[in-house]
Formats: C-alpha cells, sequence, structure tokens
C-alpha cells in the first residue's frame, strides 16, 4: 500500500503544471490536392508545448501521416530547398481518426513547420490564413515537399508566397515543460508514503533482531 502511496505521489509531483489545452483554428477547405505532401510554417510568438496533431478527414477518412519539424531558418522559396530541420514528430499511415498526442516543446522565435495528409490527399485552404495561438497572431505560410509524406521522410522542404496551405489541426498549452507545484493532497500522500516507509522498516528491524 504505501510503495502504491509513494508512486502516486511521485507522479504528482513530476506533472507539468496545469494550463488551458487549446487548439489552433484552421480556414475552411477551399480544395484538395492528390500527390506531394504539403502543410504550413510559421514562427513561434511565445513558448508553448504541443499537445497533439491531427489531420481532419475533411478530404479523406484514410490513414494520416503527419510530421513536425524544427527549422534552423525560415523555409526558402521554391524551387531552392533546405534540410537544415529537426524532425520533432513523424507518424506515418495511422489509420486513427482523433489527434495524436505530443509533448513537444517550443520556444518564441521557433520556426516550425507542419506537414499532413490522409492518404495522399491534402485538404487545402487558402495561404497566409492568420491563426491565434493564446492571443496571439501566427501567419500560416504554405510549407511543402515534393514527396509522398506516407513513405518518405521529411526532406527537401520549401516555401511560396501564394497558394494553398494544407491543414493540420494542433493542440497546445502555454508555457514550458516544468515541474509544476504538488496540490497539499500531493504533499499529504508523500509525506503519509514516507511514514508508512519507516514504520515498515522499524517492524523489519524489530523481527530480524
Amino acid at each position: 500500500m504505501f510503495k502504491m502511496m509513494l508512486a502516486s505521489a511521485a507522479l504528482a509531483l513530476a506533472v507539468p503544471a496545469s494550463a488551458a489545452v487549446a487548439t489552433i483554428d484552421m480556414p475552411s477547405q477551399s480544395a484538395t490536392f492528390t500527390g506531394s505532401s504539403r502543410g504550413y510554417w510559421f514562427t513561434a510568438p511565445v513558448d508553448f508545448v504541443m499537445r497533439g496533431v491531427l489531420v481532419p478527414t475533411t478530404a479523406s477518412s484514410g490513414p494520416q501521416s503527419v510530421t513536425v519539424l524544427r527549422l534552423t531558418n525560415a523555409p526558402p522559396l521554391f524551387s531552392a530547398t533546405t534540410n537544415d530541420f529537426t524532425v520533432m514528430h513523424l507518424t506515418q499511415n495511422s489509420a486513427s481518426l482523433t489527434e495524436i498526442p505530443l509533448s513537444l516543446q517550443f520556444f518564441a522565435g521557433d520556426v516550425i513547420g507542419i506537414m499532413g495528409v490522409r492518404d495522399n490527399v491534402n485538404s487545402y485552404a487558402p495561404s497566409g490564413y492568420v491563426a491565434d495561438l493564446g492571443g496571439n497572431a501566427i501567419t500560416l505560410q504554405r510549407f511543402g515537399m515534393q514527396f509522398d509524406l506516407r513513405s518518405t521522410a521529411p526532406q527537401d522542404v520549401w516555401t511560396e508566397g501564394g497558394g494553398s496551405i494544407s491543414r493540420v489541426f494542433f493542440s497546445y498549452e502555454l508555457g514550458n515543460l516544468t515541474p509544476g507545484v504538488p496540490e497539499p493532497a500531493s504533499w499529504a500522500m508523500l509525506i503519509a508514503g514516507f511514514g508508512l516507509t519507516g514504520a515498515a522498516m522499524r517492524r523489519r528491524r524489530a523481527v530480524a533482531a
């Protein structure tokens, strides 16, 4: 019993500080595109934790493939490309119709690229859409690669001044992945656990004597 109490208390101490989880808004679908994978990029206005991604089923209900990148700089205009990025997440051919859980830390000034398709169908909307991230405006700009994300890892990515983005929702919390301040109940559980541990150790010593 006391081991369970200690484990529960430790878990409570390790949980990040609570914050409201919100989902980025997206424009309505305006068209579809089948073939190479597309998405959007933006610059983070504040620190935030990405909690999940979801390719909507508006264009297709097939398996979703989605990736999240942290780029070193803004992507170049097509036909130039870059591979100067870190793949933060990649899911290929997931049958899930729901959000894919994540826990990705981003900081203000990070350049973030997201691409996503269902089967190989992009859910298109006009580029340049201004979305809201925790009360901060972000501009979603066209982003893509000349490959199929279902079978190819992100590479040779680019942007264009106009055109369309591929719609991918993500949920987020503002702030950082730092340990939260434990609730009073967590402290009580931890203290009780230590007390039970001490009592058990005393009993063992008494039996050994």
